[in-house]
């Protein structure tokens, strides 16, 4: 009988890895707290958080740029510090060493494009910015290709509306849609979200089920409510303003919902409802209605700032309210 001895396992693909790994790890650090400074500034100039949508399909093409350039910066960087604490030179030549120390920072440039664009990519939040934009860019679309069986009609997408413009009591509602026909003024909020949505009108959060489990979603009804009541309070001639919800995702499916929450794709047989329902109103004239809305829409980077804060203290202050409601005192 013949003793089989155990082979030890090879160590070179072992070793190959953590090398790479090693490599990788050393060229980000090293360049990371170089380029910090220009992240937001370049991020936001060349859209980088709306290219990392397609880094999971795509980034594997960019792999062998980005780590060349990477070696290149880093290889240079070591060159410079050997250069200055021994004063010897490594480089052949004057031409030839600043040809080299002219292109690093671009090649450094180019290796932390492709590492913020991964960065994005791996983010929770930027993926749920990234979903919403799509889902609004679908209910875009939407409204588009209804507009020519209304007509005439206007549309309004993505305005913010401020009154009270640098007062202390300045306050904002946004519009992710406002669509104006000759017999009602839609005002349509957008939400991406996939799985089934109890939908609640009087629930402060909605129940959602996915195929990853549980969770909850702002009551959206509430919201696009609150945001019709602020217009048709600031603009007194406005005709009472339809509030819809239209949510965009995978497998939709609304459960208990009121005929006004509905899946995108269903969004325009809402309209024709209501467009039979109020076709006996006042003609209305949608060129005049969207003028008088848009002589209070902002498109000021800094008020959107200012209503992104405000939107935030009070989703915490509603947080907070809730906590207590919910509370069991005696």
């Amino acid at each position: 009988m013949t003793r089989e001895i155990d082979q030890p396992a090879p160590l070179l693909p072992g070793f190959l890895t953590f090398l790479i790994q090693a490599v990788r790890l050393c060229t980000q650090w090293t360049l990371r707290p170089l380029y910090f400074w220009a992240k937001k500034t370049i991020s936001k100039a060349f859209h980088l958080k709306s290219a990392s949508a397609y880094w999971p399909i795509l980034g594997w093409l960019f792999l062998p740029l980005q780590w060349a350039a990477g070696l290149y910066a880093t290889a240079t960087i070591l060159i410079a510090i050997h250069d200055l604490y021994t004063g010897h030179l490594l480089l052949g030549s004057t031409r030839q060493a600043v040809l080299v120390f002219t292109t690093a920072p671009l090649a450094g440039l180019v290796f932390m494009l492709f590492d913020w664009i991964a960065l994005y990519s791996a983010d929770p939040q930027v993926r749920r910015e990234l979903a919403g934009k799509r889902a609004e860019a679908t209910v875009k679309n939407i409204i588009e290709l209804l507009r020519p069986a209304y007509a005439p009609c206007e549309a309004l997408h993505g305005a913010l509306f401020v009154f009270n413009r640098g007062t202390p009591n300045e306050y904002s509602v946004e519009a992710d849609h406002i669509l104006i026909t000759a017999h009602n003024l839609f005002l349509i909020e957008t939400k991406y979200k996939s799985g089934t949505i109890h939908a609640d009108p009087d629930s402060p959060a909605w129940q959602t089920e996915t195929g990853a489990g549980p969770g909850v979603m702002r009551n959206a009804l509430r919201q696009v409510k609150n945001a019709a009541r602020v217009l048709e309070t600031e603009f007194a001639d406005m005709p009472p303003i339809v509030p819809l919800v239209a949510i965009h995702g995978e497998d939709v499916m609304i459960v208990g919902g009121p005929g006004n929450v509905v899946n995108a794709c269903e969004l325009p047989q809402a309209i024709e409802a209501f467009e039979f329902s109020n076709q006996q109103r006042t003609a209305l004239n949608p060129s005049t209605v969207l003028k008088a809305l848009q002589s209070r829409v902002s498109t000021d980077a800094i008020d959107w700032e200012r209503h992104v804060t405000r939107a935030d203290a009070a989703r915490y202050r509603a947080e907070l309210r809730e906590i207590v409601r919910t509370s069991s005192i005696d």
